[in-house]
């Protein structure tokens, strides 16, 4: 547990570090993410949601800035089917993965509709980026049901989520 916990914590400082290029705010908010984590942190905590977010939204954003191979989102789907396994916070996959298709739908948008140039639609290759999150949101959603409950895990994140008895009882709710 504590090494999953340092490995999330890692690479939460390195995707901040990679965002704002300054190390002093990249670990002033690495420190403030682990303080407010700090309470979930108990014998059967969502750490691995923690992990599996931080690794997300890690590979995410390489993509995005043309660091990694659009092959590299191939590994979002086992992930997702090994999180799915760990943990109930698996949900958070397909809703990150449709923040970035959402995101680059508008930027595909703007470009197309409101901005001057189609050329920088092309040169972005939006249409491409779309497409592939989308077969990467369908690819985790379905590799998200490789559990032995299926879609049956969906209902009961949703049953769990709305029996304010359990939000009660379960802490890392």
């Amino acid at each position: 547990k504590c090494a999953v916990l340092i490995a999330t914590f890692v690479l939460v400082f390195l995707l901040l570090w990679r965002r704002t290029k300054e190390w002093e705010l990249s670990v002033l908010f690495t420190l403030i993410a682990a303080a407010v984590a700090r309470r979930t942190f108990y014998p059967r905590p969502p750490v691995m949601t923690y992990f599996f977010l931080a690794v997300f939204l890690l590979l995410l954003y390489a993509h995005r800035e043309k660091r990694l191979s659009p092959y590299w989102l191939a590994t979002l789907a086992p992930l997702t089917a090994l999180w799915a396994n760990l943990h109930g916070g698996f949900i958070l996959a397909p809703v990150v993965l449709g923040f970035f298709l959402a995101g680059e739908f508008i930027e595909l948008v703007y470009f197309k509709f409101l901005s001057k140039s189609s050329l920088e639609i092309e040169g972005r290759g939006l249409w491409r980026h779309v497409c592939l999150y989308g077969l990467v949101v369908v690819l985790c959603f379905l590799f998200s049901l490789l559990t032995p409950y299926g879609f049956g895990l969906y209902k009961l994140t949703y049953r769990v989520m709305h029996d304010t008895q359990l939000v009660g009882i379960i802490g890392e709710l």
